[in-house]
């Protein structure tokens, strides 16, 4: 089998750098051309405000009453605020960062599609998502829709990198797996809903094991998601009153299944319909076709990008679905779901690529026995 010369893989991995940094400066040109502040952001800086001058987040003095919605978002522009940094430019500065760290994010998840082998093309992704309006407009607007898509998308690259390696699971991959996750929650509570990515990992390590029983490290990683939300909501608890966010009280009224029918399926239907990704499901059937090829002439799985894209998917659809209908293209949707595509975009491309390979090295082998046969029929005879 012919191997890659190191000139050439590092070439490659310039390439790759090249087409990542070219996004991140192709994403901050596009964002300059939303320059907004949503109304619901200042929601969140007059608790940021109230936290860091009179030490309590409440809107009201005096009225504990939990109005927001993104506690570590919160947190962070208080902690500006003590520095002498406006809510408004901290925002766009700490979203805008965020939504660098996605692009990266998104070009490493394609090389864990590839099992770790970088190409040129790793970068395919990154460049259509910083091209993607609905993701470059929430670098601006003061919303916490940036870091919930960074912390959630870092977490999915640990759950596939945790997938593709061979071996017992790594106590410390394990725990900053959960703690991503832990961070999104206190950033948008939906991202409970992304832990059926721990789940799906824990479910395939005791699968692939033949075991019942979770590894330390299995253990290190549900700790470290469940200790920092548990604490959160015993705070919340005890200094609000109650142990769940106030717009969760809001949308339980009334039946449960006529609100999901009513907003939740006709939002994520617009979404859909408004940002054209109807269009990619015959390239998402390819992309599992060509996949299974793959999986067939490996004689294996077929490998780290089967789960990444499906679960995590999953869990967004139900949040987006139980979320506030704000609008059909929302900002913790948006950043969530579009790096997830763009990834998977670039996992067709991928599966294309490994299908033709894995049939050009099976033709090569099927050559090299009939080579060896005829070798071993001339030397007997």
């Amino acid at each position: 089998m012919p191997t890659t010369s190191p000139r050439a893989a590092a070439m490659t991995r310039w390439w790759a750098i090249g087409g990542a940094l070219l996004a991140v400066v192709a994403l901050w040109l596009h964002a300059r051309c939303y320059p907004f502040v949503t109304d619901d952001a200042y929601i969140t800086f007059r608790y940021s405000w109230n936290l860091a001058t009179h030490g309590q987040p409440v809107f009201n003095l005096g009225e504990r009453v939990e109005g927001y919605t993104n506690f570590l978002w919160m947190v962070l522009l208080a902690l500006g605020l003590k520095l002498g940094v406006a809510p408004e430019a901290l925002a766009r500065v700490l979203a805008t960062l965020a939504a660098a760290g996605v692009l990266v994010l998104v070009v490493v998840l394609s090389r864990v599609y590839r099992g770790g082998r970088a190409t040129p093309w790793d970068a395919l992704g990154a460049l259509w998502l910083a091209s993607a309006a609905h993701f470059a407009a929430w670098c601006g607007g003061g919303l916490e829709a940036q870091l919930f898509g960074a912390l959630v998308l870092a977490g999915i690259v640990l759950h596939a990198l945790e997938l593709a390696t061979a071996g017992p699971a790594r106590p410390s991959r394990s725990a900053a797996g959960g703690l991503l996750f832990a961070l999104a929650t206190l950033t948008r509570p939906r991202a409970l809903f992304w832990g059926l990515t721990q789940l799906h990992r824990l479910a395939c390590k005791l699968r692939d094991g033949r075991r019942l029983r979770p590894s330390a490290a299995e253990w290190v990683g549900a700790l470290a998601f469940l200790l920092p939300c548990g604490a959160f909501f015993v705070w919340r608890w005890r200094y609000y009153g109650y142990p769940l966010p106030n717009t969760f009280y809001v949308k339980a009224q009334g039946q449960a299944l006529v609100m999901l029918r009513q907003w939740g399926w006709p939002y994520l239907r617009d979404f859909l319909v408004e940002t054209k990704l109807w269009s990619l499901a015959p390239l998402g059937l390819v992309a599992l076709v060509l996949a299974r090829v793959r999986s067939a002439g490996r004689g294996r799985r077929a490998g780290a990008s089967e789960p990444a894209p499906r679960w995590p998917l999953v869990g967004g659809a139900m949040g987006r679905c139980w979320s506030c209908p704000i609008s059909a293209t929302s900002s913790s949707w948006a950043a969530t779901s579009w790096p997830l595509v763009a990834s998977s975009c670039r996992c067709c491309h991928s599966s294309r690529c490994s299908a033709r390979s894995c049939s050009v090295r099976s033709s090569r082998a099927r050559g090299a026995r009939r080579r060896a046969r005829g070798a071993s029929r001339g030397t007997c005879c």
